[in-house]
C-alpha cells in the first residue's frame, strides 16, 4: 500500500511541476473588419496624414506602398511592448494597447509574457462619389512563446488568442479628421 501511495504521489508531483501551458479565450468583443473614415482631403494630403501617424508609431516598413493604386501595407509589425490582457471579467488591464492576447500561463498560474506578437496594418483608400473612404486594419497577428527556450525542446505556440483592440485604427483615424 505504501509503495502505491508513494506511486500516486511521485506522478501528481510530477504533473504539478510540468511546465504544462493553458491559456484562456479571449472574453471582450473585439473589431473583425477594418475601421473607416470619409473625408473630403485630397489624396495627397490623407496619405500624408496616415504615413505620419503610422511613423508616430514606430511603423515605417511596407510591403506594399502606392499611392497610385490606394494601398499601404506594412511589413510585420512588432507589438509585444503594446499588448495588454483581459482582467476576469473580459476587460482591457490596460485599454490603450493596439493588441490583447490570451492569458497565457503555466499550469502553476505564472503568467508568461510572449517572445513576440505581430500583425500587418493595411491601409485603403478609395474615392467615392467626390469623397475619399480610408480603412484601416490589422491583420496576421500571430502570438509567439518559445516553451523551454534554449533546450533541446523547443516548441513555438502560436494558437493563443491575439485581437487588435482598435486603439491603434482609432489613432490614426483621428490624424485624419
Amino acid at each position: 500500500m505504501r509503495k502505491i501511495s508513494f506511486i500516486i504521489l511521485v506522478v501528481i508531483l510530477a504533473s504539478v511541476s510540468c511546465k504544462t501551458l493553458s491559456s484562456y479565450y479571449l472574453k471582450g468583443n473585439y473589431p473583425e473588419n477594418p475601421y473607416t473614415i470619409e473625408t473630403k482631403l485630397s489624396l495627397d494630403a490623407v496619405w500624408d496624414k496616415v504615413v505620419s501617424s503610422l511613423n508616430a508609431k514606430g511603423i515605417k516598413d511596407f510591403k506594399i506602398y502606392s499611392k497610385e493604386n490606394g494601398v499601404i501595407v506594412s511589413e510585420a509589425v512588432e507589438f509585444s511592448n503594446n499588448y495588454t490582457r483581459e482582467d476576469l471579467n473580459g476587460k482591457l488591464i490596460n485599454p490603450d494597447a493596439f493588441v490583447v492576447i490570451g492569458n497565457f500561463h503555466t499550469i502553476s498560474g505564472k503568467q508568461l509574457p510572449p517572445d513576440s506578437i505581430k500583425g500587418v496594418i493595411t491601409v485603403r483608400f478609395k474615392d467615392e462619389n467626390g469623397k475619399r473612404t480610408v480603412s484601416i486594419i490589422i491583420t496576421n497577428l500571430s502570438f509567439l512563446y518559445t516553451y523551454q527556450k534554449g533546450s533541446e525542446i523547443s516548441d513555438n505556440i502560436t494558437d493563443i488568442p491575439v485581437k487588435s483592440t482598435g486603439m491603434l485604427e482609432k489613432f490614426i483615424i483621428k490624424s485624419i479628421e
